[in-house]
């Protein structure tokens, strides 16, 4: 629940579809059984569910022309995955190749776009937020690590306007967020 907590308290405007086959609603928001029934394709799905689910909603998300994937799940070749986890990230590749889905993840921790109060992210440092804006954006793939970046720039009174987890890069990877940082007037560092 921290990530849907975290985007009504942000202040984030856009539309927000919780997906969950257990509840009618989630936090006063409408919430639907699959990514099927969502009344209209979003631009981005944010997967949270256990590996043994996941590919439901991220195939259903890749039918309907969603361009991209927050794929927080893990099981996809890292760690001790083994074979089975290899396979799970082959599929995962030749889905994107299919449809042209860009994966954030897998194995990640989230992202915020603080510019935008996007915090699409279960990591408690994101509740300390001082709400200091600067021109860095912060591109790792540990999220542990990013979070210790994040913190000890809020303390020395740095600014941030982007934190990137990577995890396991399926699709998108560092390099792409650097070039994508550099090609941004307002970003001065990317860390």
């Amino acid at each position: 629940g921290m990530i849907v907590d975290f985007l009504l308290k942000s202040g984030y405007t856009g539309r927000i579809h919780p997906v969950n086959p257990g509840y009618a609603t989630i936090r006063d928001l409408p919430c639907y059984p699959s990514v099927d029934a969502l009344p209209d394709t979003v631009d981005l799905l944010v997967c949270v569910v256990p590996v043994a689910v996941a590919f439901a909603s991220i195939e259903a998300a890749a039918r309907r022309g969603v361009p991209f994937c927050l794929l927080m799940t893990g099981g996809f070749g890292e760690g001790r995955s083994g074979a089975e986890g290899a396979a799970r990230r082959q599929r995962l590749h030749a889905i994107c190749q299919e449809t042209g889905m860009q994966v954030v993840g897998p194995n990640t921790v989230g992202m915020v776009n603080f510019r935008n109060r996007l915090p699409l992210t279960f990591a408690d440092w994101y509740g300390r937020d001082t709400g200091q804006r600067g021109g860095v954006a912060i591109v790792t793939h540990s999220g542990s690590v990013g979070g210790l970046i994040f913190s000890s720039l809020q303390l020395n009174r740095i600014g941030v306007d982007y934190w990137i987890g990577l995890g396991n890069e399926a699709t998108l990877e560092t390099a792409d967020f650097i070039s994508h940082f550099s090609n941004d007037p307002d970003i001065h560092t990317v860390i």
